[in-house]
């Protein structure tokens, strides 16, 4: 087999007509698919190799007021069997509804986002809706999902939708790529699935399931895969230039179904093709096309890169095909190569929990810009951030006076560490340090606040910590009752539990509540 990355036309068409054919059979049941309730929460961990799963009451059901009472209509039957086409009954969906879910799935879990979504469209069933409503209701709507600023970039969005373009959606890639907040996955996700444009989508998913069947060895953020995926993608849901539709020919099974091909290969990504643990290889309608498996099974073997190979690693290539390695069927759990991740970088705070004699609790709101814009949180002091750490600088070299001989030249020094990383014995030290210096901090929070704790100094509840991608919280937690009648500033409000849920707490805050409600 040689060593190639590409797509041919009719290997193209076989893989549609087999990806098609399993994703309407096996996909899961979601809202944004336009699917009647009950909805696929959790993945059966032992599915029978081609088997159907059970899919619940097959009525026809109005989920929201956001759908209408339009079906999906099947493929006419020109190169497969009927029943081979046959798809569940689907009402249709609008672009703004597979707009607003595919920015909800970027980095968060289906699981999670099928609750979420169906009470956001119950708010904000329309992009007119959206645009008008109060950038905090959007806030507390969007809470506990995290990532806020994409809330935030969906609503500018809609607003341009609605002011701009009198609530008319874009139809093309290129038009959906004026929306503020919209980028090239989410413009080519809406405009295949919302308007049956044949453009490409490259997610996760996509990057994993092309490394695997055309044998890609790079890593997951490489240009490589990237590149190699999009060219894939292309191919298989038949890109025209400029994101003109393209009319299907009667022989390219599946070319008139681009938003199904896209959501295909999707859901084998996160279904079959998995991330984590050995891929389901024995459920995976296209095995036969996959390189990787292919040769695990010992059928075929790959010929060397050459050096025009842009798509590989070639390094990591050689060390694939090495004969001390071997390749056996761990390869494809390996790919794509795992990019190296920075780790979060720690911050250490003092919170204060103040709560009134009357039962609220004191919360001021972040800066309308950076990290969780515009959420209420409890008042804290920043006790120690590895984010500010300065880089330290390395010494500059004495010129020497004369040419040192190889037995009077110094040992040189390690690099300096990149900025923030700590060992995790250097963090133990800082955050024990930061613990020294809490009570003085939570002194200093309630002088500047203004406050009077009842009972003296407040009490310590401990320690709760909780992770960013990029940012880790040690969060030290001090409780207090303020006397009733305390004033407060701008940005901060007397909320109470009610009112914390109306307009939303993050997952962080959340965590601090809980500490004080078991106290």
């Amino acid at each position: 087999m040689a060593h190639r990355h590409g797509l041919e036309a009719a290997e193209a068409n076989e893989i549609r007509r087999k990806l098609l054919t399993w994703f309407d059979a096996e996909r899961r049941l979601l809202p944004w698919r336009g699917d009647a309730p009950p909805f696929t929460k959790e993945l059966d961990p032992s599915p029978k190799p081609g088997g159907k799963r059970k899919r619940g009451d097959s009525t026809q059901t109005i989920i929201s007021s956001f759908f209408s009472s339009t079906k999906v209509e099947p493929m006419p039957t020109t190169t497969t069997k009927p029943e081979e086409l046959k798809e569940p009954e689907r009402v249709a969906v609008p672009a703004y509804g597979t707009w607003v879910s595919e920015v909800m799935l970027q980095q968060t879990r289906v699981e999670t986002v099928v609750d979420y979504y169906l009470r956001w469209m119950e708010k904000f069933p329309t992009v007119e809706a959206l645009a008008a409503a109060d950038p905090e209701e959007v806030n507390a709507a969007w809470a506990g999902l995290g990532y806020y600023r994409r809330a935030r970039m969906l609503q500018a969005g809609a607003q341009k939708i609605a002011n701009e373009l009198n609530g008319v959606f874009p139809d093309t890639v290129a038009g959906l790529l004026s929306i503020p907040g919209i980028g090239d996955y989410t413009a080519a996700a809406v405009a295949s699935i919302a308007f049956g444009r044949n453009a490409p989508v490259v997610d996760g998913n996509v990057l994993r399931v092309v490394s695997r069947l055309r044998c890609v060895v790079n890593d997951n953020k490489s240009k490589g895969l990237a590149e190699a995926s999009r060219t894939f993608m292309a191919a298989l849901v038949g890109e025209e230039p400029a994101g003109e539709a393209k009319v299907p020919d009667e022989a390219a099974f599946g070319l008139d179904r681009p938003g199904d091909v896209n959501q295909a290969i999707m859901e084998l990504g996160a279904t079959v093709c998995v991330p984590s643990g050995a891929p389901r290889c024995g459920a995976c309608p296209v095995a036969s096309h996959c390189h990787v498996r292919r040769i695990a099974d010992g059928d075929a073997a790959l010929a060397p890169a050459g050096d025009d190979c842009t798509a590989c690693d070639l390094e990591a290539l050689s060390d694939v095909l090495s004969p001390r390695r071997g390749v056996d069927a761990s390869l494809c759990a390996a790919l794509p190569l795992k990019a190296k991740k920075k780790a979060p970088k720690l911050q250490v705070l003092a919170v204060l929990l103040a709560m009134s004699e009357r039962g609220g609790y004191l919360m001021r709101r972040r800066p309308p810009t950076g990290l969780l814009a515009g959420q209420w949180e409890f008042p804290h002091v920043i006790l120690f951030d590895a984010t500010a750490q300065p880089k330290p600088k390395p010494k500059p070299k004495p010129k020497p006076k004369a040419k040192p001989t190889r037995a009077s030249m110094p040992n040189p020094k390690p690099n300096p560490k990149p900025n923030g990383d700590l060992t995790n014995e250097e963090e133990a030290k800082a955050v024990a340090h930061a613990q020294r210096k809490a009570l003085g901090a939570i002194e200093g929070l309630r002088t500047e606040l203004s406050l009077s704790f009842e009972g003296g100094a407040p009490d310590f509840l401990g320690q709760q910590k909780h992770i960013f991608s990029h940012r880790k919280h040690e969060m030290l937690v001090y409780a207090a009752t303020v006397g009733e009648g305390a004033a407060v500033g701008e940005g901060y409000a007397w909320l109470s539990e009610e009112d914390m849920r109306q307009r939303g707490l993050t997952t962080g805050m959340r965590k601090v509540l809980k500490m004080h409600r078991g106290a």
